[in-house]
């Protein structure tokens, strides 16, 4: 299950999903053994402790940086915390569509294969040739792909915009009294607060 973007603020559960960007090695930062960080478009994972200028030594390459780097939880985070590189394995969305493929009820669960349907609406997703995409015009399959009905999307940016999107609906403060009751979406899980209004 994808969650989005990783928070210091959640819990997940092992097999979870997440984006995560580490950031750019940093001359004053000290890095400990486990931490992350991009140097030269790379991501390396901390052998030594850390401190000052760059030393090839302490550090091991893991993979190229990607905008789009994501994340399999290994183990279940119980209590939120600053990125853990122990706890996660990485991996990109052509593996983890690969690994629901192998799973018919599983693929569903992201989009079904294109041809499933003979109908697809508007804000439909399919899988199509490894990618996912987006019905951007209504489209009666006849058996051949129709480029200008699908629009390829991301899987991450959806998310987000769902967030956003589920953000923008909840947010309509409801009033009782001098108190203000709020909702806010965060990986798709929503919470409420009383809040005092002055």
């Amino acid at each position: 299950m994808l969650t989005g973007d990783y928070s210091t603020s959640a819990t997940y559960e092992k097999g979870q999903l997440v984006f995560w960007y580490p950031e750019t090695f940093s001359t004053s930062h000290s890095y400990v053994i486990g931490e992350s960080c991009v140097h030269n478009g790379v991501v390396y994972k901390c052998i030594t402790a850390h401190t000052g200028a760059w030393n090839t030594a302490d550090f091991e390459a893991q993979h190229n940086a990607s905008t789009d780097t994501l994340y399999r939880c290994i183990e279940d985070i119980k209590v939120p915390e600053s990125w853990t590189a122990a706890h996660w394995q990485a991996t990109n969305i052509n593996v983890e569509l690969n690994k629901l493929r192998e799973s018919e009820a599983d693929t569903d669960m992201i989009a079904e294969n294109y041809g499933k349907s003979s109908f697809y609406a508007v804000g439909d997703y399919v899988v199509y040739n490894s990618d996912l995409f987006k019905c951007i015009s209504a489209d009666s399959d006849t058996g051949s792909w129709t480029q200008d009905n699908w629009e390829q999307v991301k899987l991450a940016d959806e998310v987000k915009d769902l967030n956003n999107t589920l953000n923008n609906i909840l947010n309509v403060p409801l009033v009782n009294g001098n108190y203000v009751l709020k909702a806010n979406v965060i990986n798709g899980i929503v919470t409420y607060t009383w809040t005092a209004e002055v």
